[in-house]
């Protein structure tokens, strides 16, 4: 039996195969008549490529320009008619329009005159539950649902397409249809063909029933208009629970997947949403896994690390408290002001630093072991005093503020350090207790690094660290680095999460010579010898000083002159004749009577002034000199009452004393007279 013939396709082939020799024909004359002689450069011609492309016939490729694999439609039309039919019949609508796309002669079958039934029958294939509303009298299926699930174009699309459908124009109106501002639309070839037709009306009564025409059609319009924006919210609400609800499937897959590797920890403590590859709205298979695996696990074996790092931190940070309370406990009973280093490096020190980390001591235990040891918190303290006694005095040995004679250089004066974070001037002991050197959370290396932008952040995960410095350990897994949280490598960053030791890494003290300059001047001008005045000395004298310079410059009818005490005046200088060289002529000390009265005018002006911090005695607290506020702290607090033969301001400074680390700035403030 011969095979079955198209006597339609055989003369539709014949035909393509003279339109491509004619096509060959046509090509191959333009290319000759392109083949010209060059206008410049003819001693670089090449005769020899000439004479090849001219006799070179030209390759034709009808796909050239498709990239990836070629004719994969090439042929389909060759295909019996009937199996065709057969085949689209089972298709969707969108199916069918994206195949009346592919090629000319699948469009001429897919949208032919006799193609009505495929395309009825593709909406009847549409599931009930997504059937849209009837296709509208007056509109092609084709066009209908181009009109509807075209994705080619945005879903937000949709109302102004739609609005071109149902406008009317002059006689009817759309509401409401531009998706940014409410309003009356009409689309302009619908008005436009309703002005003409009712322009062309001679006949009254024809035009009033023109306009019921127009208005019955437009209500028509709009009720289908709203059905199918119902069935578009409908499916866009039922696209995304489909989206959502694959995307619920593949997180529990994913979630089984992780409990099976043993990191079911880790997923309390990590939103899963966070992994790679988890939001995806795609069906989870083995493969896939096999590929997120490599991304997913070191992300878990991180977090594991931090869990544990998490751990031994809060162990340790209790253990350190209840330290801090025996420091706090003991030191209270020594002589006060008392100066102490900080928690950090008492749990540093022996023994503390093995009962600290000692893990085969419980809790409830620690606390009689370390009651055991009180005696070598006053040991740690004296010793560390004098570690940083020595430090302070090597590095004024080093400048130029080093005396020449053999009196304290720490207690002197003119002797100001200053630190790393800020900008006053400090003095001995004040710098012992200085809040910028002490109990403050230090930066890791890396950390420094990326705030510095020494060097590019490693989000990639290359890169190691070594442990040997001091320096967290990292494993190197899939290209991913995490921290290995052990209690040696916690406990070697205690700096980091709990509090620095003083002056920790010995370079953020400075020795500051500006403010030892103006101060030498300073004690000058009072007539003593700053290389054997202290601060206690000055202080005790109490002198009061006037700017020269300042008060000979003042152009106030009513010269006054402006006085202030020797701390004030360094500040003075530092803040306003900084750009003058120190010396003792800028300033003129006050003799008994000005004096008088520059206090009499302190004591005026002290009711605006702040008032100095001082410390209980009892338990440390901190609150401001005031006799009421002490007096209600020591009574209430401490059962403590002042007794009828002392005076209040005495009893004040024996419950009292004042606290080390204020700035230098304070009462009494500078005064005019």
């Amino acid at each position: 039996m011969s095979p079955r013939k198209s006597a339609r396709i055989a003369e539709q082939q014949d035909a393509a195969i003279a339109a491509a020799e004619s096509a060959r024909q046509a090509m191959l004359a333009s290319e000759r008549a392109q083949i010209v002689a060059p206008a410049r450069n003819l001693k670089k011609r090449k005769v020899a490529n000439t004479v090849k492309a001219s006799c070179e016939a030209p390759v034709l490729d009808d796909f050239r320009k498709i990239k990836g694999r070629r004719g994969a439609l090439k042929t389909m039309t060759e295909m019996p008619v009937d199996i065709l039919v057969e085949i689209f019949s089972q298709l969707q609508p969108i199916d069918l329009l994206h195949v009346s796309r592919a090629t000319k002669d699948l469009r001429a079958i897919v949208l032919g005159p006799h193609a009505k039934y495929l395309w009825a029958q593709a909406y009847n294939n549409v599931p009930q539950s997504e059937k849209p509303p009837p296709c509208p009298p007056g509109m092609k299926l084709h066009h209908y649902t181009s009109l509807l699930d075209d994705h080619d174009t945005p879903r937000p699309a949709l109302p102004l397409r739609l609005a071109s459908f149902i406008g009317v124009g002059g006689y009817g109106c759309v509401p409401n249809v531009h998706p940014k501002n409410a309003g009356w639309y009409v689309v302009k070839a619908q008005y436009d063909r309703h002005v003409r037709r009712y322009s062309q009306l001679r006949n009254e009564e024809a035009k009033v029933q023109y306009k019921k025409d127009a208005e019955a059609d437009v209500e028509l319009r709009l009720k289908f208009g709203n059905k199918l924006e119902k069935w578009n919210r409908k499916m866009s609400r039922s696209r995304d629970s489909n989206i959502e609800s694959i995307r619920q499937a593949r997180r529990l897959a994913i979630i089984e997947r992780i409990q099976k590797e043993g990191y079911s920890a880790e997923l309390n403590h990590f939103r899963i949403d966070k992994l790679p590859g988890v939001n995806l709205a795609r069906e989870f298979s083995d493969k896939e896994w096999e590929k997120l695996k490599g991304k997913i696990i070191p992300v878990l074996q991180y977090q594991r690390q931090e869990n544990t790092k998490r751990t031994l931190i809060a162990d340790y940070r209790w253990r350190i408290q209840l330290l801090s309370k025996t420091v706090k406990s003991t030191m209270g009973k020594a002589l006060k002001p008392s100066v102490f280093p900080p928690i950090s490096d008492y749990a540093r020190a022996e023994p503390f630093c093995d009962l600290i980390q000692d893990q085969s001591i419980s809790n409830n235990d620690l606390p009689k072991r370390v009651e055991e040891h009180t005696a070598e918190i006053l040991k740690i303290a004296a010793s560390w005093k004098v570690e940083s006694d020595r430090f302070l005095r090597k590095l004024l040995k080093g400048s130029n503020s080093d005396p020449k004679s053999g009196a304290d250089v720490l207690k002197l004066a003119a002797t100001f350090f200053k630190c790393r974070f800020c900008n006053d001037p400090i003095t001995y002991p004040r710098i012992l207790m200085h809040a910028c050197l002490r109990d403050k959370p230090l930066k890791t290396k890396d950390e420094d690094e990326e705030d510095e932008d020494n060097e590019p952040q490693q989000s990639d995960g290359e890169g190691e660290t070594d442990g040997d410095d001091g320096e967290m350990s990292y494993k190197d897994e899939d290209d991913v680095l995490f921290p290995v949280a052990t209690p040696e490598n916690v406990w070697n960053h205690l700096s980091s999460w709990y509090g620095s030791a003083w002056n920790e890494g010995k370079d953020n003290i400075f020795v500051d010579e500006e403010a030892t300059a103006f101060t030498r001047a300073i004690v000058k001008a009072c007539g003593e010898d700053p290389d054997t005045m202290t601060s206690a000395a000055m202080e005790g004298k109490d002198f009061r000083l006037e700017c020269v310079r300042c008060s000979g410059n003042s152009k106030q009818k009513s010269r006054k002159r402006l006085v202030m005490n020797w701390k004030a005046a360094i500040l003075h200088d530092l803040d306003n004749h900084f750009e003058d060289p120190p010396s003792d002529d800028g300033w003129k000390l006050l003799t008994d009577e000005d004096i008088a009265k520059t206090k009499e005018t302190e004591a005026k002006s002290s009711i605006k002034w702040r008032k100095p911090l001082v410390e209980c005695v009892h338990c440390g607290y901190v609150m401001t000199k005031d006799n009421s506020q002490v007096d209600w702290h020591i009574s209430g607090w401490h059962r403590t009452v002042l007794r009828g033969d002392l005076p209040i301001d005495d009893w004040v400074r024996e419950q009292t004393y004042p606290v080390l680390d204020v700035p230098m700035k304070g009462p009494p403030y500078p005064v005019k007279i």
